[in-house]
């Protein structure tokens, strides 16, 4: 996940895209907007990975075009209805997102009616979906039954390939082959082609299958120009030419017949891949409980469906994942090691080994040390269900944390930087973190001007700090080589120590 933005959602008319780093903290003023931010990626990605309404669809159905966007499906979001997630003073009842992966960018229109309190979706009235390598654009107008495609002649600037990328699902459209393809057209291609009418069967989400109905058109348009009895690829590309093109637009589609080939097949995969591994997992702020049996039949307390769900991973002692969790438990003085027993399946104990070889029940460490664990385990579990444990990274697998300061001393605190940081460049964790901890964001100072001690180095910094002032737009804090930032907080965040300070040395001179 790359960047993410919105209009008329929640308490924002218009929150332009921002570019989210490996580890994206947001800070602020309470009710500034930082879990809208949130709440927009995670009710997002709640649609992307929605399957598609019908598993099959043809010329008398068309609940394809019946997309439907809900605001109440995951219990995170906490948005409820389309009026609740309506900016109060739109001119219209649309929200509109926008998010960009390493290889897609989607834009996504949502229509509702903001006098009726109980609609818990909107319909999808637009989505574009851009395929940065090639630099497509796939605009999905539900309401009119038409895809706009356009091909663009030159490179999408969002596009970075990775570099490992040479080793992944799109060699094979790798170097000579993309050059060739923009070399063959040197003006924008562009036409339309409808979205319903098709006999097909779901290939995974909804946008897979989407963008199979495109592909799929294309693919029998080829076909088709060619003459000859081939079938596409696809088995949905069955009679469903795209009528009325001119000849320059069939010799482009003709001359890059291979490229279409390949990403009908190829989409599709690293749609669902990309999907999987951009999973989040979202740490939010809960109450801490001490309890000595975690019960199964309290599976809904976020502590007890954590410490089962670990438990199920089974992960052995000497492993990569069993080091990491001991390692962060010394780093925050909560012991040396743990156990967890299950009993009969049914519940589980945890035990802390402290340095001296004695074990204690985690419910009588402090409530940090117990938070604590519960965040190790939850990124355990996020690691062995990943395959990290194996020695591999996450591809793009996003963590976030809400509030993870609670409960904690000031150097607790800082040395959560130091966790996030190595979750990044040991395990490829990508994490956004909501905070209003001074000590998490000074130690991220420390780090910079520690590690990153030129221009060049300060542009692989994996830091980034946005501020969300009361009012007006957030904005990036900007590290200098320093580590110091290049923009000021908003009044009452790092200057209110400095403030009370001045204060206390001013009632001072007053009993002098």
């Amino acid at each position: 996940m790359r960047q993410i933005g919105f209009k008329n959602f929640r308490k924002f008319q218009d929150f332009p895209a921002i570019d989210l780093a490996p580890i994206t903290l947001l800070v602020g003023e309470n009710n500034a907007g930082k879990s809208t931010v949130v709440k927009a990626i995670l009710a997002l990605l709640d649609f992307l990975n929605s399957n598609v309404a019908n598993s099959g669809f043809n010329d008398k159905s068309t609940s394809i075009l019946n997309q439907q966007f809900y605001f109440n499906k995951s219990y995170f979001t906490h948005i409820g209805t389309f009026q609740r997630a309506l900016y109060n003073k739109a001119k219209e009842d649309v929200i509109t997102f926008e998010i960009t992966f390493d290889h897609y960018k989607f834009v996504i229109e949502v229509a509702g009616d903001r006098e009726d309190e109980e609609a818990i979706s909107g319909r999808v009235s637009r989505m574009l979906i851009t395929l940065l390598e090639y630099n497509i654009d796939f605009d999905f107008d539900f309401r009119r039954d038409i895809i706009h495609a356009t091909f663009h002649h030159d490179p999408n600037p969002l596009y970075h390939p990775n570099v490992n990328e040479d080793d992944d699902i799109f060699r094979d459209l790798k170097g000579k082959s993309k050059k060739k393809y923009f070399s063959t057209f040197n003006e924008d291609v562009k036409f339309d082609m409808p979205i319903s009418g098709m006999e097909s069967y779901s290939l995974g989400n909804n946008i897979g299958s989407l963008f199979s109905i495109a592909l799929g058109r294309i693919n029998a348009t080829i076909i088709a120009s060619k003459g000859g009895d081939k079938q596409p690829m696809l088995p949905i590309a069955q009679k469903v030419a795209i009528e009325g093109l001119d000849i320059f637009t069939l010799q482009f589609l003709t001359k890059n017949s291979r490229v279409f080939d390949d990403l009908g097949t190829l989409t599709s995969f690293s749609l669902y891949s990309d999907f999987l591994d951009a999973s989040v997992e979202y740490i939010y702020a809960h109450a801490v409980t001490q309890a000595v049996t975690y019960s199964a039949k309290d599976i809904n307390d976020y502590i007890v469906r954590t410490i089962h769900e670990f438990a199920n991973q089974r992960v052995p002692k000497g492993t990569p994942i069993h080091a990491f969790i001991v390692k962060w438990m010394k780093e925050f003085k909560i012991g040396v090691d743990y156990e967890i027993k299950s009993m009969g399946g049914e519940a589980h104990t945890v035990k802390i080994e402290s340095s001296d070889g004695t074990h204690v029940n985690l419910a009588d460490k402090g409530m940090g040390s117990i938070q604590l664990m519960i965040l190790l385990f939850r990124l355990a579990t996020k690691m062995a269900i990943s395959g990290v444990g194996l020695g591999g990274k996450l591809k793009d697998s996003t963590i976030i944390v809400e509030e993870p300061e609670q409960n904690l001393h000031p150097m607790l605190q800082s040395k959560l930087a130091d966790l996030f940081y190595s979750l990044n460049k040991e395990y490829g964790f990508h994490l956004i973190i909501e905070t209003h901890s001074e000590y998490l964001i000074r130690r991220t100072q420390v780090i910079v001007g520690e590690n990153y001690n030129t221009p060049e180095e300060l542009a692989n910094n994996p830091f980034k700090v946005f501020y969300f002032p009361s009012d007006g737009p957030c904005y990036d804090m900007v590290y200098q080589t320093s580590g110091m930032f290049q923009e000021k907080f908003g009044d009452g965040f790092f200057n209110e120590a400095g403030k009370l300070h001045m204060t206390i040395l001013q009632n001072t001179k007053k009993g002098v």
